[in-house]
């Protein structure tokens, strides 16, 4: 099994597996940090230090996801890079997590995580007038299109 450690700022790690959750269904092996201003960084690092041993430990593949690069959730995940082999994604949206969570099952994490680089810059569109384009549309087997 891949584990998935998703760190992020305020409450968006925690709010990215609910999402998926709410799309998939129960997903097991992944872990969440939140960093809240009053958080302490030295004992996030650790806690995500804790959880890549772990992971690690169960033999288990890695992928960890960040939000921002350089900022102090990915700064702290690759502060522990010594601790465990593992792939760090950073800029993640919840398509690009949802890819990578909800695929897990029978794939390796090198290959899930180049398809969702892969498929990434795909899920970042400019859809400006869609809502109207669509409104102003006839729909396929209504009356308005004949």
């Amino acid at each position: 099994m891949i584990h998935v450690t998703i760190a992020m700022h305020g409450m968006l790690a925690q709010s990215l597996i609910e999402s998926i959750e709410m799309l998939v269904g129960d997903q097991q092996g992944v872990s969440a940090f939140t960093l809240c201003p009053e958080d302490d960084a030295a004992v996030f690092r650790a806690e995500i230090a804790t959880d890549i041993v772990a992971a690690r430990d169960r033999d288990e593949e890695i992928i960890a996801l960040t939000d921002i690069l350089a900022g102090t959730p990915f700064n702290s995940v690759c502060a522990v890079e010594g601790c465990a082999e593992f792939i760090h994604v950073t800029g993640v949206n919840l398509p690009v997590a949802l890819g990578i969570v909800a695929n897990r099952e029978g794939r390796r994490a090198r290959e899930l995580v180049d398809e969702a680089l892969e498929d990434a810059p795909s899920s970042l569109l400019d859809v400006t007038g869609f809502g109207q384009r669509a409104r102003s549309s006839p729909r396929e087997g209504s009356d308005d299109d004949e």
